[in-house]
């Protein structure tokens, strides 16, 4: 049988005393670590590496993009197209610093 999704390793290591001074927590972004914080680690705020943050939303604006694409592709406005291409190619060269452009 499985465990609790809320279940942590702290259950196991820390008392509750020493559970409820943990002011902050780094882990993934994925609900069982957010539940299992929550319910093991009451005053600790939950804190995202930006990188992780970064790698999200960098998927979700690629769906996004794919599926802006297709539409209009699909809707044979080959202008529009053109120019929805141009706005993305002038972005990733505004944004090519890489780690740089994170610093600003």
């Amino acid at each position: 049988m499985g465990r609790d999704p809320s279940y942590s390793a702290t259950a196991d290591v820390l008392d509750l005393r020493q559970k409820s001074n943990v002011q902050a927590m780094a882990a993934d972004m994925l609900s069982p670590y957010r539940n299992a914080i929550g319910s093991q680690l009451p005053n600790a705020v939950l804190v995202h590496d930006q990188f992780l943050v970064i790698g999200y939303l960098t998927k979700v604006l690629e769906k996004v993009r794919k599926k802006e694409h297709w539409e209009l592709k699909n809707q044979g406005d080959r202008v529009a197209l053109w120019e929805y291409q141009q706005l993305l190619s002038a972005s990733n060269h505004e944004c090519s610093g890489g780690r740089a452009d994170l610093q600003n």
